[in-house]
């Protein structure tokens, strides 16, 4: 008897339960539904879908003229075709883009303005750690508009960033780039990811700080700006993508200026640096033997052993050690794990 009434009880609170669930629902649905035909809130929605879309017009009026198309020259001679963005930085027709975009054996390269204009422009100098090349219009040729930099250290997470870039070769067919938008997604390094199950990598050589992305980023974006809702560069779009992520990139302009007025000089990127000697300790170790006077570290001390650097295993090796390091641009956050007295250690250092 006892059963069966509990039985019952538990069928009546369901029944009752399923029957207050389909009235908040249709309540809810009636609601949706009534604001969305309200004559009152659909001219609200259409408003600010409005200003969204004057607003983004306003901000690619501003901008697009200084983005340019960059075609490598020798590469065309070659038969091939390598093309890619770049944006114009001063008044002198300075261009800054990404040195996927350039060839070894370019001494100028061809670009292609907004308006349909092509000139030449000449190569510079490279900055391999920072992944980027300067160019310089090398016919008297003006200079549509040209970009501003932003403070790239204050980004915030979820800030609405734009892209224009000559995406799929865009801007020379049609002479207009396209512009994408979306949001800052992450703040990190492209580092090897070590999951325990396998080895995420990243495709690209540059290993500095990036700002990742939820714009489309695509052939032709690389050397493109990454733009604030100011129309002002926080970023240049380059190629460190993680497989495991999925989404574009790119390098801080705070970080690309840290080398600038070298390139500008036509001088080389200076390489970041380490201020402690390492040498081969028993058993196939690699030690830390000594500290410079200059040094600033947060965990590091003579006497460790190095087992990790961005989580690749060092297995003792001086020249895996250096290619690691020479390939860091400066101002880089680096990762090491360490030994230290039986202990293991993990710090994160700025290289100078």
């Amino acid at each position: 008897m006892r059963r069966k009434f509990f039985a019952l009880a538990v069928a009546f609170v369901v029944a009752v339960s399923a029957v207050l669930m389909f009235i908040t629902f249709a309540g809810e649905t009636n609601s949706t539904a009534n604001e969305s035909t309200n004559p009152q809130t659909m001219p609200v929605k259409i408003s600010v879908l409005s200003k969204i879309s004057e607003f983004r017009k306003r901000l690619y009026a501003k901008s697009a003229k200084a983005v340019v198309a960059i075609e490598s020259i020798a590469t065309r001679r070659a038969g091939k075709v390598r093309s890619g963005s770049g944006f114009f930085i001063s008044e002198d027709g300075l261009i800054l883009t990404s040195l996927l975009n350039i060839d070894l054996r370019d001494k100028t390269v061809k670009i292609t303005l907004f308006n349909g204009e092509t000139a030449v422009a000449k190569v510079v100098s490279r900055d391999a750690r920072n992944a980027c090349a300067l160019l310089k219009l090398a016919q008297n040729v003006k200079v549509p508009a040209f970009l501003e930099f932003a403070d790239s250290r204050t980004a915030k997470l979820a800030e609405p960033v734009f892209v224009i870039a000559n995406t799929f070769d865009e801007e020379l067919e049609t002479f207009e780039p396209v512009m994408s938008a979306g949001e800052i997604t992450g703040f990190y390094r492209p580092v090897v990811l070590d999951t325990g199950k396998d080895v995420v990598r990243f495709r690209g050589l540059y290993r500095g700080p990036v700002i990742e992305t939820s714009c489309a980023i695509n052939d032709g974006s690389f050397g493109a700006p990454l733009l604030n809702t100011k129309g002002e560069v926080l970023a240049v779009v380059c190629k460190a993508i993680s497989y495991a992520r999925w989404l574009g990139t790119a390098i801080p302009i705070h970080q690309i200026k840290l080398n600038l007025e070298n390139l500008k000089n036509s001088k080389p990127g200076k390489p970041a640096k380490i201020r402690f000697t390492v040498e081969q300790a028993q058993n196939n170790r690699l030690k830390i033997s000594k500290l410079f006077e200059d040094a600033r570290y947060n965990n590091i001390k003579p006497g460790d052993v190095i087992l990790r650097v961005d989580n690749e295993i060092i297995n003792g090796s001086k020249l895996k050690f250096e290619a690691i390091i020479n390939i860091l641009p400066l101002g880089a956050r680096v990762y090491f794990t360490l030994e230290r007295a039986g202990k293991i250690i993990r710090t994160a250092e700025f290289l100078e």
